[in-house]
């Protein structure tokens, strides 16, 4: 189409605007709720505006800090405007990098975003965002290191990716009492929960979800006595 426009789609629900190609298909995710205004028949517009210079997006602060047993990235951007999502990767060498999630752009002017890395490990830890734009284009920020000590106390699945399809759950100088284990599947339901009682004898216990456990990428998420919650990646 004709390279003097800019095309946007209009959420009158959400009160955002997405940009959208004119030389590739655009996808847009959405969600319709109990709110009536959601599925209202006028609830998306698109509209086409002569190209105008824009002010340079930037990536104005990252930060990353220890979160109870987890690590979160913190990361401030400005002047966003046709930026399709944001790829945390990690690294426990600084060299080999592997994506741990995806968050979505709200290209606003300005915008806060965060992201809890659950399977952190001790010793060096780095992090770094890839930048995915509408036009195909990836740019990467500063790489961040963090160091993480060695915990005298953890709970933890190992080996993960689990083996023979049973979760085995590493325990070392937890409090005692009832624990609850709930597994959930990619799209957030729970295939599994169970309750146990540890009194401090066993190091280990173990899970075997039933047929639902089918290869992919699962949060278990444990509940302790004092009232803590702990969730952990697991892939099968």
């Amino acid at each position: 189409m004709n390279s003097k426009l800019e095309a946007y789609l209009i959420d009158q629900y959400l009160k955002n605007e997405i940009p959208v190609s004119l030389a590739d298909t655009t996808f847009v995710n959405f969600t319709v709720t109990n709110d009536e205004k959601s599925s209202m028949p006028d609830r998306f517009y698109l509209v086409f505006r002569a190209t105008t210079v824009r002010a340079v997006f930037s990536f104005s602060s990252m930060t990353v800090h220890p979160q109870d047993d987890n690590v979160k990235i913190e990361w401030k951007v400005e002047n966003e405007n046709g930026i399709k999502n944001y790829q945390v990767e990690y690294s426990s060498d600084g060299v080999n990098f592997s994506n741990i999630g995806i968050v979505n752009s709200q290209n606003k002017i300005s915008n806060n975003y965060e992201f809890i890395h659950y399977q952190s490990k001790p010793g060096n830890n780095f992090y770094r965002i890839g930048i995915n734009k509408l036009n195909g284009e990836v740019e990467y920020n500063k790489m961040i290191k963090i160091w993480i000590p060695e915990s005298a106390s953890f709970i933890e699945v190992y080996p993960n990716p689990v083996q023979n399809g049973i979760v085995e759950i590493q325990f070392r100088s937890q409090p005692f009492g009832k624990y609850t284990f709930n597994l959930y599947n990619s799209i957030g339901q729970k295939i599994f929960s169970k309750e146990i009682k540890y009194n401090g004898n066993n190091s280990s216990q173990s899970i075997k979800p039933d047929g639902n456990f089918i290869n992919g990428i699962y949060h278990l998420e444990i509940l302790k006595p004092n009232g803590d919650k702990r969730v952990i990646k697991v892939w099968k």
